[in-house]
């Protein structure tokens, strides 16, 4: 199982699209560097997507397939998911 010694939120996307209606579609890239190559770029672990279409919110979370079952029971992966969580969360509340 890969080990990752930190991990970093990218800037939140954000897609508008049908502003009349309010739909809207954001995403947080999360990235892992994996212990002992933190000299080496960094690795795509998860995506959050959130979703707001006809009023309904939905947040998911798309995990690499490759480790697929380390990513998702990683604890550093799961604070940087969390975190991306409330700020999609956030994000979607302000509109």
């Amino acid at each position: 199982m890969k080990q990752y010694s930190k991990v970093e939120l990218s800037e939140l996307l954000e897609h508008r699209e049908d502003a009349r209606a309010g739909d809207y579609r954001g995403s947080i890239t999360i990235f892992a560097w994996e212990l002992g190559n933190e000299g080496e770029p960094p690795k795509v672990v998860s995506v959050v997507i959130g979703e707001l279409k006809d009023g309904r919110a939905e947040l998911r979370v798309q995990y690499e397939k490759e480790d697929y079952e380390a990513h998702k029971t990683n604890l550093l992966i799961q604070r940087a998911v969390k975190e991306a969580r409330a700020k999609l969360e956030a994000a979607i509340r302000s509109l």
